[in-house]
């Protein structure tokens, strides 16, 4: 097995980054490559971790990369974590820069995001 599978689709009106696995120094720019390769103009990018295993601060620094790249493609980045991604995400204070959502159906609606730590169960 891959340490880490990376999926790129539409759905919902949306383009989906499934991502599954381990998610550090030595995957992240495959992440990076794919939240890019996700992006089209005015189209929502979700990235759904909720299968990450691991995830350290490189994974992070890819999200928020592609977040900040928001504004250029008309909307910013939603973030569907696993546990491991939110604990990076609440221990690091950056869920107030990202759209986090509990699950899947919730970022590909829209909506407001859960702008606190611990959005996972």
């Amino acid at each position: 097995m891959q340490r880490l599978q990376i999926a790129v689709s539409s759905q919902g009106g949306c383009q989906v980054v499934d991502v599954a696995g381990e998610v550090d120094m030595s995957t992240c720019a495959q992440l990076a490559a794919a939240l890019e390769r996700g992006r089209e103009p005015g189209v929502p990018l979700v990235a759904d971790l909720a299968d990450v295993e691991f995830f350290d601060a490189s994974g992070l620094r890819a999200l928020l990369a592609a977040n900040d790249g928001g504004p250029r493609w008309g909307s910013p980045l939603r973030v569907v974590p696993s546990r491991a991604v939110d604990l990076v995400i609440e221990v690091s204070g950056a869920w107030h820069l990202l759209a986090v959502f509990p699950d899947r159906r919730r970022a590909l609606e829209g909506g407001p995001a859960v702008r606190r730590p611990s959005a996972v169960s």
